[in-house]
């Protein structure tokens, strides 16, 4: 919902970065004709980006991607020129850096390799300079059951919690913004 709630509904409400950032000096359009994770090139797009940014929000800077972005772009182009570092936790998960700057993956951005045209493909920036996740309700056990598991040994317990994402700060036309799209053009 971060990324890419366009305040319906079905986003509970939440308008997301892909949404906030359209038509504003942070939503970067890709080069000609690029608009698939292969398209995307070191020349032009990936500089464009990252130079979409606010020169405050550098420090603390992320990429955010998909599992097909991080494959199909960061480590295609990190093949040719360099600049990526990735070693696996004792967890199991990637942590990768790319030019310097950590990769964040994201299942909620798009993991297709067909067109994105007019699209959001990547995401870079300080999203805690941008954002804010607001607890509305905190946490509130709701029923505790002792039998409904009983055969495992097990103890069900629900419970409500209720939180926001507030896009807060994203620039405007003319001023740049702690966070940076780029899109798919034709």
């Amino acid at each position: 919902m971060a990324f890419n709630g366009d305040g319906t509904s079905a986003y509970v409400g939440i308008s997301g970065l892909a949404t906030k950032l359209i038509g504003l000096k942070s939503s970067v359009a890709a080069a000609s004709g690029h608009n698939t994770f292969l398209t995307i090139d070191a020349a032009a797009d990936i500089p464009n980006l990252m130079a979409g940014v606010l020169a405050a929000a550098l420090p603390g800077s992320a990429w955010y991607a998909s599992a097909t972005a991080y494959a199909q772009t960061i480590c295609r182009l990190a093949a040719v020129s360099g600049g990526l570092t990735a070693t696996m936790r004792p967890d199991g998960t990637i942590a990768a850096n790319y030019l310097g700057f950590p990769v964040r993956f994201s299942g909620k951005l798009p993991d297709v390799s067909t067109s994105l045209t007019g699209k959001a493909m990547l995401f870079f920036g300080n999203l805690s300079m941008s954002s804010v996740l607001v607890e509305r309700q905190q946490q509130t056990i709701i029923a505790i059951s002792r039998d409904r598991a009983l055969d495992t040994d097990q103890i069900l317990v629900r419970g409500v919690q209720r939180c926001d994402i507030i896009n807060h700060t994203v620039g405007d036309a003319s001023t740049r913004g702690p966070m940076a799209m780029l899109v798919g053009t034709t």
